[in-house]
C-alpha cells in the first residue's frame, strides 16, 4: 500500500439513502475514524409516489460532513471522498446541474405508462435480452428520466439526468457522470458490459444519449473537489471519486467478492446479496456489475421490511409522547411468543420486488383475533422480514443448487440482536452479525482510497481491508419453536396468492396508470 498524503489519510464517504443521510471518515483499510448522520424523510403525497427533495439531501450532506471533519486532527488529513447511494433515484438537473424537480426513488410509480408503452414496444423478453434484468421500475430508471424529461418540456442540450451519485459528483465537482453498478438498473446497459450506454437500448427505450451522464468506474476521480463545494463542506480541494449504490459499496465493504459469496443487508429494504464471477440469470432477482470488473451482484430485495419498522414507530404508535424508540419496540415484541400469537404481517408497504415484483401490493396482518395485543402486532412486523428473507434464501438456493449455510448481516437493522436470533431462528441458519454495521460507508471510503491511489487496485484494497468483525448467532435448538416459524412461514408465503387480486382492487385508478399491471 502506498502512503497517504501527509502521513495516515482520511477518506470521507457520503451514503445518501431515503431514510438519512451519513458521513463517515475511514483509514484507507477500512478502519472508521469518526461518523456523523441526519434523518431524512422522502416526500410521498400518496401510495405509489416517493421522492427525495434534493435541496434537502444537500442541506444534509454539508450538514454531516461539516460536524464529521470539525475534528482539527481529521479534517485536514481527508484526502479522498466517495459516494454510496440509493439506487436507483432518479434526478433531473439543468444546465447548471441544480435540481430541476424531486428526485424519484425506487418505490415510484409515475412512470408505469412509459413502462407499458416500452412493454408493448420491446416485451418482456426482448429487455431481458437488451439488460439481463426484468422490466420494472426499479431495473428500468430509464422510464423515471423519460417521465421528467417529458415533465421539463426543455429541449435536450439544457437538461439532464442521471442517478444520485451523478447529482453529488456534479455539486462536488461540476462533472456528470454515473459509475457502472447504477448504470445497471437504468434499463440502458447490458449487465455483461455495463461500462458503456448500449446503442440498441437507447434506440429501443428512445432515450437521447446526450441528457445522460458519462458511464465511469466507481473508483475512479472524476475531478477536485470545486472551491465553492470546498468551502461549503469545510474541506481542501481532494479528489472525489463517482462511487456506487449502497448494496455494491456494502458487498466490496464486507469483502463479498468471490463467487457464490452472500451477505444480507438490513436498512429501508432487506436484501439478501449473492455475488457472481458471470452475468447472473436468476430473473426473480436484480442484477447488476459488481464495483469490481469481472463480478456481478445479484439481489433478493424486499423493499420496506426496514421501513416497516420505522412506520410502526411513526405511523402507529405516533400519538405516544415521546415517540417510542426501536429498543422498546422490540422490547414489547418481545414480550409476545414466537409466532406472533398466530399472526402474520405482509411487509408489502411500498410495493413489493422480490419475489412477486408487484407495484400494487400492501401490507397486511392476517390472523387477529381478540385475544391478540399490541405485542403480537409489533412481534409479527419483526417476523416478517425473517420469512421474507427466508423466502429469498429458497429461491436462490433452488437456483444456484448450492445450500446457504450461514449469513453476514450489516446495515442499520443489523444493530439489533434480537432481530437477528429471530432471523436465524426462522431461517434455521446462522447469522454473523457485523460489528461495524455502516459497510456501504466503508466500501465507499475504500473506493476514495483507490481512487487517491493508495491501492494499486480495488482488489488489493478489499483485500488489505478484509471483512468485518461480526458475532455468530445460532439459529433455535427448540424444535417446538422451529416448528411453529414453519407453520408461520407457510402461512406467510401463502398471503400474497390468497391477496393479490383485492390489492389490485383496493389501488386507485390514478395510481395504476394507463396499461396493464407491471406483473
Amino acid at each position: 500500500m502506498k502512503p497517504a498524503r501527509g502521513g495516515e489519510g482520511l477518506y470521507l464517504a457520503v451514503d445518501v439513502g431515503t431514510s438519512g443521510v451519513k458521513a463517515g471518515l475511514f483509514t484507507a483499510t477500512g478502519t472508521c475514524r469518526g461518523r456523523r448522520s441526519a434523518a431524512l424523510t422522502p416526500r410521498s403525497p400518496r401510495p405509489g409516489l416517493q421522492e427525495l427533495d434534493l435541496h434537502r439531501v444537500w442541506d444534509r450532506v454539508v450538514s454531516v460532513v461539516r460536524r464529521v471533519v470539525a475534528d482539527p486532527a481529521a479534517g485536514p488529513r481527508v484526502a479522498g471522498i466517495s459516494f454510496s447511494v440509493a439506487s436507483p433515484t432518479v434526478v433531473l438537473v439543468g444546465e447548471d446541474l441544480r435540481p430541476l424537480s424531486g428526485a424519484l426513488t425506487y418505490p415510484d410509480t409515475r412512470a408505469r405508462a412509459y413502462l407499458n408503452e416500452v412493454r408493448h414496444r420491446v416485451g418482456e423478453e426482448g429487455f431481458w435480452r437488451l439488460t439481463g434484468n426484468r422490466l420494472t421500475s426499479s431495473l428500468c430508471s430509464a422510464a423515471a428520466m423519460r417521465h421528467l424529461l417529458d415533465e421539463a418540456s426543455r429541449p435536450p442540450g439544457r437538461v439532464r439526468v442521471g442517478h444520485l451519485n451523478s447529482y453529488l459528483a456534479g455539486r462536488l465537482t461540476g462533472r456528470w457522470v454515473i459509475d457502472w453498478t447504477n448504470a445497471s438498473y437504468t434499463g440502458l446497459v447490458r449487465t455483461g458490459a455495463p461500462h458503456e450506454w448500449s446503442r440498441e437500448a437507447l434506440e429501443a427505450l428512445e432515450v437521447p444519449e446526450e441528457v445522460l451522464p458519462e458511464v465511469v468506474a466507481p473508483w475512479q476521480p472524476v475531478g477536485d473537489l470545486s472551491g465553492e463545494a470546498a468551502s461549503e463542506l469545510g474541506l481542501s480541494r481532494v479528489p472525489v471519486v463517482a462511487g456506487a449504490a449502497d448494496t455494491a459499496c456494502s458487498a466490496y465493504g464486507v469483502g463479498c467478492v468471490e463467487d457464490g459469496a452472500v451477505f444480507e443487508s438490513s436498512g429501508t429494504s432487506g436484501v439478501l446479496t449473492v455475488c457472481r464471477s458471470e452475468p447472473p440469470q436468476n430473473r426473480l432477482f436484480m442484477n447488476r456489475s459488481h464495483v469490481l470488473a469481472g463480478r456481478w451482484l445479484s439481489h433478493g430485495a424486499m423493499s420496506a421490511t426496514g421501513a416497516a419498522t420505522r412506520w410502526l414507530r411513526e405511523a402507529v404508535f405516533c400519538e405516544e409522547a415521546p415517540a417510542r424508540s426501536y429498543a422498546e419496540l422490540e422490547a414489547e415484541a418481545g414480550r409476545s411468543e414466537p409466532g406472533a400469537g398466530g399472526v402474520v404481517f405482509l411487509p408489502y408497504l411500498l410495493g413489493e420486488r422480490t419475489p412477486v415484483w408487484d407495484p400494487d401490493a400492501r401490507g397486511a396482518w392476517v390472523g387477529m383475533s381478540t385475544a391478540t395485543g399490541r405485542s403480537d402486532l409489533i412481534r409479527a412486523v419483526f417476523e416478517s422480514a425473517g420469512y421474507g428473507i427466508r423466502q429469498i434464501m429458497e429461491i436462490e438456493e433452488r437456483h444456484s443448487g448450492s445450500k446457504i449455510d450461514e449469513v453476514l448481516l450489516v446495515g442499520g437493522g443489523a444493530r439489533s440482536r434480537f432481530w437477528a436470533q429471530l432471523k436465524a431462528d426462522i431461517t434455521g441458519r446462522v447469522y454473523r452479525r457485523a460489528e461495524d454495521v455502516e459497510s456501504a460507508c466503508r466500501g465507499a471510503a475504500l473506493l476514495a482510497a483507490v481512487g487517491a491511489g493508495v491501492h494499486d487496485d480495488p482488489w488489493s484494497a478489499v483485500r488489505e481491508a478484509g471483512p468485518p468483525a461480526a458475532e455468530k448467532i445460532e439459529p433455535t435448538g427448540e424444535t417446538a419453536v422451529r416448528e411453529i416459524y414453519d407453520r408461520a412461514y407457510a402461512a406467510y408465503t401463502g398471503l400474497y396468492p390468497a391477496l393479490r387480486e383485492t390489492f389490485g382492487a383496493l389501488t386507485p385508478k390514478t395510481e395504476q396508470g394507463e396499461g396493464q399491471s407491471l406483473i
